[in-house]
């Protein structure tokens, strides 16, 4: 699990607890493996990952808007932090993966009315979790395009989708259906960009 703390969001019931990312990564892997499933603890302990990733990305984009002295942030900039901390072709796949789903969300008819943001771009991870940290929660006075939460949702949706396609392949090996926090972990520590993004980045599983 990350050593990050996750950002605290008040949610409109007073009973429901907002929790990121976690129904969508259930939703990812049914995608992947429409016969594997996930135990609690593994699904939290990667929302608690992408939640970090996340924070990661969205910070180094307002940071490289700062320096670039511009007053609205755009899928330049996540593109530019994507960057910085990923390599090689998971850099390669993330980045044209995100322009994919912008190219398609801009394409969209405009006409079409209560269509979301992620159905325009046909992803899973909704942009409306990803602007929360581009906008740093309502702390920042920098502006966000509309396009860019969902480049950014559509990079992490696919580094989820990378882990959870290996996490799936180590859970077979053992004759399992559930994917545990071993599985993901082991999938991390075999794929070599993946696991410099985490280590270099202190991401970790308890």
């Amino acid at each position: 699990m990350s050593k990050t703390e996750s950002p605290e969001i008040k949610s409109q019931s007073k009973k429901k607890k907002f929790r990121y990312y976690d129904s969508y990564i259930s939703k990812v892997l049914k995608g992947i493996g429409p016969d594997s499933g996930i135990t609690n603890n593994a699904k939290q302990q990667l929302n608690s990952v992408i939640i970090t990733l996340s924070q990661l990305f969205a910070n180094r984009a307002v940071e490289l808007t700062e320096i670039s002295k511009k007053r609205t942030l755009s899928m330049k900039e996540i593109e530019n932090a994507v960057k910085t901390y990923v390599e090689g072709e998971l850099q390669n796949h993330a980045i044209e993966q995100g322009q994919k789903s912008v190219d398609l969300y801009d394409k969209y008819d405009e006409k079409e009315k209560g269509v979301s943001r992620q159905n325009k771009a046909q992803i899973i991870f909704p942009p409306s979790i990803t602007e929360k940290f581009l906008r740093k929660f309502d702390s920042s006075t920098i502006m966000v395009t509309q396009n860019a939460p969902v480049y950014l949702a559509s990079v992490l949706e696919y580094i989820c989708a990378e882990i959870l396609e290996q996490s799936i392949n180590s859970a077979r090996s053992q004759s399992r259906v559930r994917l545990t926090v071993r599985d993901i972990e082991l999938s991390v520590r075999n794929d070599t960009e993946i696991n410099k993004l985490f280590s270099n980045n202190n991401i970790i599983f308890m």
